[in-house]
């Protein structure tokens, strides 16, 4: 492959100044805001999800393993153009992204994995997905992983954006 043809990679996470990464203004929707075609999106995402958790159980091998240092519970897999959280312990599928759509499975919910999608794209050169509009654990879940990947572009003494270092100067 050329290099006019490779595909190029997004900024890291501790490039981007925060606003630029999760604006201020950022439409958050709530259940109830979305509509038909919102849910059918969603499901159809699931679906897929679901469908390559099947195929990585019945063939590992298809699966690609993305690097990720931050947690070992879970462990993140890339089939064919779906990204996977499995559990370690059981095997347990956590969620996914399909079409750019992240989903965290009701019974994994709040233990950082949708920031750690954010997380294992920064760290893989991946962009998983840019929204339109976010949930509010969604956009939560933005703002948490751009804190993480400051954090440690920091102390790893890699480039941050100067607007960054201020924000978390006092953060540990």
């Amino acid at each position: 492959m050329t290099r006019s043809h490779m595909q190029n990679q997004p900024p890291r996470l501790a490039t981007l100044p925060l606003e630029a990464f999760a604006p201020s203004d950022a439409w958050i929707i709530d259940d109830t805001d979305m509509s038909s075609a919102d849910r059918l999106q969603l499901y159809v995402a699931a679906e897929e999800i679901g469908d390559a958790h099947t195929e990585f159980i019945r063939n590992p091998a298809s699966a690609i393993t993305l690097p990720f240092s931050q947690r070992s519970d879970v462990l993140f897999f890339r089939v064919n153009a779906i990204v996977l959280a499995v559990c370690t312990e059981n095997g347990a599928l956590a969620g996914g992204v399909s079409n750019h759509v992240p989903i965290v499975f009701p019974a994994h919910r709040g233990l950082g994995i949708g920031r750690d999608f954010h997380l294992v794209a920064d760290e893989n050169g991946m962009i998983l997905f840019q929204p339109e509009y976010f949930s509010r654990a969604g956009y939560a879940a933005r703002l948490a992983a751009h804190r993480v990947a400051v954090l440690q572009a920091m102390r790893e003494g890699r480039v941050v954006h100067p607007e960054n270092r201020m924000r978390y100067r006092n953060a540990r």
